[in-house]
């Protein structure tokens, strides 16, 4: 990912196929050539050659890779000539983009909105984080001489780190996380984007919990909830990965402070009320997560017939709201702008699916453990999740 990565973005093709043109229509007239004749020894149309070198950017587009092979050799190119040409013709890379076509608000912008409606879709999650990559490097590779992103920008930029910060809450790597809550830190606080900073900080608390800084999660959450109200609603159009309910940010901070408060009534009572925030709001993911997390919290004590069921009871109830959730995606043909709730919830499942081969593992359940770990395995690796994937081939007893 980043700045080895390309934009397929139709500008960015026009630019190139005209320099192709331009390079090619000048090799022609120095070999004395026309597109006519250059057609005959290429055994193409002569209509192709015309549209190689045309100025009409709609009717221009490049020669393939192998036809520039035999362009090099039916115009006698230099091995220098030749590198040129292959050069020009080339995919650009972040930089080289960057040299051909200054940051533009919108068309970054665009890329961000299309990285947010990937954000449904499960299979797109590492499209989406690319997207969101690319524009990190864009403009931080344009801007690197002034060391700061201008204030144009930065909500742009923002956004992009943000969305990028989410989407690794998803794959698990916590360090990239943080690593991207210092880049908002830069240009969001309590007086410029708030909203931001708020979301900022809970990805914090996020990565904090699962890096296993149990007290950092205790020292903010308290803080944090009550800056849910003071924070919320700054952005009158927000990303879609940024929950729409104030009541549910609260619910979410909740389920981690009762999460790092480990088994406990308090902890269980905190749960609770998560939970019947979730089910109010039809808030399926979060729900899904925490019927996950409090079963785990319950296997965190000495086990008991009576903990497991209730572990186990917990577990199939989040399996079976996520199969619903996604039979309901899977017939209305994935994500609409009308139906803002209905979302993928595949990756959330193989939590689920190894949440609950940790309870058997518990249970001294082995071979029910290692089936549900397979099955886990295989999901986290079709969709990527590498956290998960680390998850079951702990349980499979892998070493890699």
């Amino acid at each position: 990912m980043g700045r080895k990565k390309f934009f397929e973005d139709d500008r960015v093709r026009k630019i190139i196929s005209e320099r192709v043109g331009l390079f090619l229509e000048k090799k022609i007239n120095e070999r004395g050539l026309n597109p006519y004749r250059l057609a005959r020894r290429l055994g193409v149309n002569p209509s192709t050659v015309t549209r190689w070198i045309t100025r009409d950017a709609e009717r221009r587009f490049l020669p393939s890779p192998v036809m520039l092979e035999r362009l090099s050799l039916v115009l006698h190119l230099s091995e220098e000539e030749k590198n040129s040409l292959f050069l020009l013709a080339s995919q650009p890379t972040i930089p080289r983009l960057v040299g051909l076509l200054p940051p533009d608000p919108e068309f970054l912008k665009s890329l961000c909105d299309d990285a947010d409606r990937h954000i449904h879709e499960d299979r797109l999650l590492k499209q989406a984080a690319r997207y969101l990559q690319n524009v990190l490097d864009v403009l931080e590779i344009w801007f690197e001489p002034n060391k700061k992103i201008p204030q144009d920008f930065q909500p742009i930029y923002l956004h992009a780190a943000t969305g990028l910060s989410y989407l690794q809450t998803l794959f698990g790597d916590w360090d990239s996380v943080l690593r991207l809550t210092r880049k908002v830190e830069q240009y969001a606080n309590e007086g410029a984007f708030p909203w931001f900073n708020f979301i900022r900080q809970y990805h914090e608390l996020i990565a904090y919990f699962n890096r296993g800084q149990i007290q950092k999660v205790l020292a903010i959450s308290e803080p944090l909830a009550k800056k849910v109200v003071k924070s919320y609603g700054f952005v009158e159009k927000q990303p879609v990965y940024i929950y729409e309910k104030k009541e549910l940010l609260e619910a979410l901070i909740k389920r981690y402070k009762a999460l790092a408060l480990g088994p406990s009534r308090e902890a269980e009572r905190l749960l609770g009320e998560a939970i019947d925030v979730f089910t109010k709001l039809d808030a399926a993911r979060p729900q899904v997560i925490t019927l996950g997390n409090w079963a785990k919290l319950k296997i965190q004590k000495p086990f008991t017939k009576v903990a497991f069921d209730e572990a186990f009871s917990l577990l199939r109830q989040g399996l079976d709201l996520c199969q619903k959730q996604q039979h309901e995606f899977d017939d209305a043909g994935g994500w609409t702008s009308k139906r803002k709730s209905l979302i993928s919830i595949l990756s959330y499942r193989v939590h689920l699916v190894l949440d609950l081969a940790e309870v058997y593992l518990w249970g001294g359940e082995l071979d029910s453990a290692k089936s549900l770990a397979q099955e886990g395995l295989k999901l986290a690796t079709n969709l990527d999740l590498t956290g998960q994937r680390l998850t079951a081939e702990r349980i499979l007893g892998i070493n890699r």
